[in-house]
């Protein structure tokens, strides 16, 4: 791990640093999660072909916000990102204009036609809406 992270990880655990979690993304070796109390790591659980890595730290930060709305476990959540993320690295691009692939998350149960990142985070490339807590962005006037 770089120095870098064991003094953010020091400074979070002693309470010097206004922080509740520090995520660190490590690509294909997984993820790792520090709170002032504990520590968790994971690995992707199953291998994927590697077509294009970009979106995959987005694809990990939306599964992981979707957790903290709905107050899945950190094990869970962890889990999920990392499934999520490895199934965006096995596309060209961010995103894919297939929506069945979002359909086919363990944990999308909504039915909502649109490229779904869960049951609560929905993406469309030029915006992010938590549908969990009705939070929308402010829209332009005349858009």
């Amino acid at each position: 791990m770089p120095a870098i992270v064991d003094r953010i990880v020091h400074e979070l655990q002693t309470g010097r640093l206004d922080l509740d979690q520090l995520i660190v993304t490590r690509g294909e070796d997984g993820a790792e999660i520090w709170t002032r109390d504990e520590n968790l790591s994971g690995r992707p659980p199953t291998r994927t072909e590697v077509v294009d890595t970009v979106g995959a730290g987005d694809a990990f930060s939306a599964v992981w916000i979707l957790g903290l709305v709905r107050r899945w476990a950190p094990e869970t959540t962890m889990m999920r990102a990392l499934e999520f993320a490895a199934v965006v690295c096995g596309w060209r691009g961010a995103t894919s204009d297939d929506l069945a692939v979002y359909r086919k998350l363990p944990w999308d149960r909504t039915g909502v036609h649109c490229n779904v990142v869960g049951d609560g985070v929905v993406a469309d490339k030029s915006k992010i809406e938590l549908l969990a807590t009705g939070y929308t962005e402010p829209q332009e006037k005349g858009v």
